[in-house]
């Protein structure tokens, strides 16, 4: 089973954070790299322990998945926004398939 998700990497005093979107899982790591692939394994285990307890449809149902096919589709990003105290910036991102996924990087894993 392929699931993909977006992640998003921002600095934190020394650390940076890296988030996975829309799983809501994250971990950390001294540099952007090093977050990204502590990510990648939180993810996993986020995931199979999901399928080990059974409840990994709930779960992607929840964080906004859909079944399709054989495979599940993340949700589809509309916007991203960045909130300052006295001026709201908005990016809207519009993606077909081919810029979605040069404009995000995502991961599969394979579960039984």
């Amino acid at each position: 089973m392929q699931i993909d998700f977006t992640v998003h990497i921002w600095k934190e005093g020394n650390q940076f954070i890296a988030h996975a979107m829309p799983l809501d899982v994250a971990s950390s790591g001294p540099t952007p790299e090093a977050a990204r692939r502590a990510l990648d394994e939180t993810v996993k285990r986020f995931i199979d322990t999901a399928a080990e307890q059974h409840s990994l449809v709930d779960v992607l149902e929840e964080a906004g998945y859909a079944r399709v096919a054989e495979q599940w589709q993340s949700p589809a990003w509309v916007g991203v926004e960045l909130n300052r105290s006295s001026q709201r910036i908005v990016k809207v991102c519009r993606w077909n398939s081919t810029p979605r996924k040069k404009a995000r990087r995502s991961s599969g894993y394979d579960v039984d």
